[in-house]
């Protein structure tokens, strides 16, 4: 580690005040589950990973890498270049690819970035794993002249599996391992395919419309939501748990926020949508299996036409609907990996990475006087912020770090704190900093609640659902159900056919 410029308070509320004007961001999204390729036969990755770039910090890092390149250019060189040497050289401006870890065998690719949209969405037949390993993550290198050393960031480890929860025997849900579940408030993605020899088409979210994409794909959080009666569409309560065929759910696009108006998710087997029946057994929904999305009081479904999803009708008997493959969608659990970081006291000679990474919180202890953090690549050169108050450490490893659990009055004390007030609750965003100066940001925040006698009482904060607060990169979200009010999709249904013309057309497409 170089010598220490450690962050001051300045700079840390000058960054809390608008962390988008400094952050440099990068998100990895992937599918939860790998079918591992087998023999001669590649398996290659659905839906193909995305890595996007946000932050404004972009900018200036990539300003002060091409100034780097030049004046390393203007420089005499002191020894005669071999061809050996130029081909090592590094490029003179900051690069991108991307590889699987585990997977070495497998050479890494550049990845399109920055660029204008600065989102790639990996080519669909450039991944597959040939690996006896259980898990792999894939693996983003960022190359920048000034650094000697490769920085990188890993996603979420990728679970391999040698067939898909569609193929196993699902006739109880006592069958079904509970990995495999989807869980309300959990990510996914959706695509349609309507043979076996057909691309995939995934949903992808343009202003306000689902439209039908072969490359580009949206992830939705995916809610069961909760009828409560309440006269307003816009707002929702969810519950925390797994879903099953039948449930009563909605879609909220993980970037955006557009939500879907309330639909049934329902299992569709050979083209006709189970309905469900009292007395029966719930079946949990589970990654890549086949379903069909009913919206609420109506009998069509989601469905692609051309370039558009719009509802379509099915044909209607006592305890099935038959459909058109059009209607009949994949799910797949899609992981997040979020990582920021901000050179906040100019640019640092040693990498960025690892990152330090905060995959959950809790307080600790019988008396509630500590917190602890779990993560990965947490260490003494890393400080904890409660918005401007810094924690004092008690216990220390990489994957979890504990700290004293300050008063409420020691964090709201401090000169220029920054904080938000909501519902009775007072939140501080958690910040970790490097001892060189560098930021990390993270979505997670600390909230006391009903303060009394000065300590007040912590209520954990969920960074799931991030549409409550406009502001994106600082996320509040409670862990209990919560009320949500998100922009709505525009769903157009088609008019049905007579029932004559639609049994003759109910046959898959």
């Amino acid at each position: 580690m170089a010598a220490e410029m450690t962050v001051t308070r300045e700079k840390l509320a000058e960054y809390l005040a608008d962390p988008n004007k400094f952050d440099c961001g990068i998100v990895i999204r992937n599918s939860k589950f790998i079918l591992r390729s087998i023999g001669k036969t590649k398996r290659h990755f659905y839906p193909p990973p995305q890595i996007s770039l946000f932050g404004n910090g972009w900018r200036k890092l990539v300003e002060g890498t091409e100034q780097t390149s030049k004046s390393t250019a203007d420089q005499p060189s002191e020894q005669p270049t071999s061809s050996s040497a130029s081909k090592t050289r590094r490029e003179p401006k900051l690069r991108f690819t991307l590889g699987i870890d585990t997977f070495p065998a497998l050479k890494a690719f550049r990845l399109d970035l920055p660029s204008n949209s600065n989102t790639h969405t990996v080519e669909k037949e450039a991944l597959y794993i040939f690996s006896a390993e259980s898990y792999a993550s894939l693996k983003v290198n960022m190359e920048r002249p000034a650094k000697q050393d490769l920085e990188f960031f890993l996603s979420k480890q990728m679970k391999l599996i040698a067939h898909s929860t569609s193929q196993r025997n699902r006739e109880s849900a006592k069958s079904v391992s509970t990995d495999f579940c989807i869980r309300s408030g959990s990510t996914v993605a959706l695509y349609n395919k309507i043979s076996n020899h057909a691309p995939c088409r995934y949903v992808h979210v343009v202003g306000d419309l689902y439209v039908p994409n072969f490359k580009f794909w949206s992830s939705f959080t995916i809610y069961h939501a909760k009828d409560d009666g309440k006269a307003n569409p816009l707002t929702f309560n969810y519950t925390a748990d797994y879903i099953n065929f039948g449930d009563t759910v909605r879609l909220l696009d993980s970037v955006t926020g557009i939500s879907s108006p309330d639909m049934r998710i329902l299992q569709v087997e050979n083209g006709r949508v189970k309905l469900p029946q009292s007395g029966d057994k719930k079946l949990p929904v589970c990654e890549r299996n086949q379903c069909a999305f009913q919206p609420v009081g109506e009998n069509s479904y989601l469905s692609l036409h051309s370039d558009v999803i719009l509802n379509d009708f099915g044909v209607v008997d006592e305890s099935s609907h038959t459909i058109k493959s059009i209607s009949t969608w994949t799910i797949i659990p899609i992981d997040t990996t979020e990582y920021r970081f901000y050179e906040a006291m100019g640019p640092v000679p040693n990498p960025v990475t690892p990152a330090p990474m905060i995959t959950g919180m809790e307080v600790v202890k019988p008396d509630g006087t500590a917190i602890e953090f779990k993560g990965s690549n947490l260490g003494a050169e890393h400080k904890f912020w409660l918005g401007l108050y810094e924690l004092s450490r008690l216990l220390l490893s990489p994957e979890r770090t504990t700290f004293t659990l300050p008063k409420y009055d020691d964090v709201l004390n401090v000169s220029g704190s920054l904080h938000r007030s909501d519902d009775g609750q007072v939140s501080f965003p958690i910040t970790i900093t490097r001892s060189d100066g560098v930021v990390y940001g993270t979505p997670y925040y600390f909230s006391y609640n009903k303060v009394a006698n000065g300590r007040g009482e912590p209520a954990m904060v969920d960074p799931c659902a991030k549409y409550k607060h406009p502001n994106p990169l600082r996320r509040v979200c409670r862990m209990s159900q919560d009320e949500i009010s998100p922009k709505k999709i525009k769903l157009s249904a088609r008019k049905p056919k007579s029932k004559k013309s639609s049994a003759n057309s109910a046959t898959t497409e």
